[in-house]
């Protein structure tokens, strides 16, 4: 009774393990489309999951551990378009992907800097109004933070 409890367990485990090992590797590179010249620090990742990694300094990537089947990588960076394409992955095996991205325009809303001058009992920051009269007496050949100390 024991041997059969045993080799039921055995079984369960086996098929377990082959079902984790269902895993293959994406690799590849990611470069400029109009220079051809790789593009350093681009963001891949494996749609759907949190597998994912940046390019190092001749623009190639590496992923291990995918699941296999159908998969989508996605390739960001900045000041770039992203590109996404399909691929399928059997285990066990390993595929190459080239990507080549596309200068993209950045747009964001108008950006609006507001400032104010400091005025004597109105501030709570300390300043020092220095007149144009006294820079010129004083400054000479020095420096400015010398003046001012």
């Amino acid at each position: 009774m024991s041997r059969k409890i045993l080799m039921v367990i055995l079984m369960v485990v086996a098929i377990a393990a082959m079902g984790l090992a269902q895993t293959g590797t994406v690799k590849g590179t990611v470069k400029d489309m109009n220079t051809d010249e790789p593009l350093i620090g681009a963001n891949v990742l494996i749609e759907g999951t949190i597998i994912g990694t940046a390019t190092d300094g001749d623009g190639y990537f590496e992923l291990s551990n995918v699941p296999a089947g159908e998969i989508e990588v996605s390739v960001s960076f900045m000041g770039y378009n992203n590109v996404t394409r399909n691929a399928s992955l059997a285990a066990n095996e390993s595929i190459d992907l080239e990507f080549t991205l596309e200068a993209g325009m950045l747009t964001t809303k108008a950006i609006e800097v507001v400032a104010q001058r400091a005025r004597d009992r109105e501030t709570p920051v300390a300043f020092t109004t220095v007149e144009k009269i006294d820079m010129v007496k004083n400054l000479g050949s020095q420096d400015v933070p010398m003046v001012l100390n």
